[in-house]
């Protein structure tokens, strides 16, 4: 009955803590919640990328009137890919193909030059020509051409330095060549007779058959009666732990009826508190960073500053 009541017990804390893990699991798995809160900020979300503003547009902003500067900010961009867009914008643009401009009459009726001749004709083709043809001969990319040696060239006599050029390059004095695989053995090695020194190295080592000793000996009557010593019996301690050793902690432990009915304490509970900060939409927006002050458009500069805005007079050349 005992080992029964034992393994049913241990059973119901098994499955307590099964349970328990089950919930942590659960809570883990949860994904993480924004802390942006109604507790913790100081207006709406914001979401950027809409036409929606931050706060109400006031009713004087309403009926006010549009200015002659606004109406040109606010001209859309002209297309030049249009056909009937002006043509001077439409070369002069950057990324579009050339335009064929209209040749005047006055351009039509001149005469080209020698040069400009010269540069209209047609490239030849080579496949025709000799290939002793000066343009072919000095022409890159082709394969030399068999120059005619003159006669003077064909009668005199070599120098010793041609000479010299002309040997072909020899081996080092040192150069040994392959070896071949299979070479002839020599009569007087063929012919010889071993000495006593190989013939006692060429014999083969003697060792005796079975093993050396038996696996089973008689051990001595000294050595039945004999003790060991302090020394021997120190070393024969198993090691053991030291006394502040603490062995490791249960992953899943009870935890103690005083600590589940502990209530927090107020300075706990204004610690558990979340910190009042602003979200980062208002942090990254300033709705006054490119108003101008007043102080700086009544503001007049000095000579200095109006002696520097002044351009860099440049003579032509």
């Amino acid at each position: 009955m005992a080992m029964a009541e034992a393994t049913s017990r241990s059973g119901d804390i098994l499955h307590e803590r099964d349970t328990r893990n089950k919930s942590r699991l659960l809570t883990l798995s949860m994904p993480k919640q924004s802390k942006a809160t109604w507790f913790t900020t100081f207006s709406p979300k914001l979401v950027w990328g809409n036409q929606d503003p931050m706060w109400p547009i006031s009713q004087a902003t309403l009926r006010a009137r549009l200015t002659s500067r606004t109406l040109q900010l606010s001209e859309p961009k002209k297309n030049f890919q249009d056909a009937s867009a002006h043509i001077p914008q439409y070369a002069l643009s950057c990324g579009r193909e050339s335009t064929i401009w209209t040749v005047s009459p006055v351009a039509k009726k001149a005469l080209c030059t020698d040069r400009v001749a010269l540069l209209a004709r047609a490239k030849t083709d080579h496949s025709t020509k000799d290939n002793h043809w000066p343009q072919y001969i000095f022409s890159c990319g082709r394969s030399s051409p068999v120059w005619s040696v003159t006669l003077p060239a064909q009668r005199c006599r070599e120098r010793p330095r041609t000479a010299a050029l002309a040997w072909s390059k020899s081996y080092h004095q040192d150069y040994q060549p392959n070896r071949e695989i299979e070479w002839p053995v020599a009569r007087a090695a063929r012919c010889a007779s071993a000495t006593a020194r190989v013939e006692s190295l060429a014999v083969a080592k003697a060792r005796a058959e079975g093993p050396y000793r038996d696996p089973q000996w008689a051990v001595s009557r000294a050595a039945r009666r004999g003790g060991a010593s302090a020394r021997v019996t120190e070393l024969s301690k198993p090691k053991v732990c030291p006394e502040e050793y603490v062995p490791c902690r249960d992953t899943v432990w009870p935890v103690r009826s005083a600590t589940r009915r502990a209530v927090a304490s107020n300075r706990v509970e204004e610690l558990a508190k979340p910190n009042m900060r602003e979200t980062m939409d208002h942090l990254q927006f300033d709705p006054d960073a490119f108003k101008v002050k007043e102080t700086a458009k009544k503001a007049h500069c000095s000579t200095r500053v109006a002696e520097l805005a002044q351009p860099i007079s440049r003579g032509e050349k």
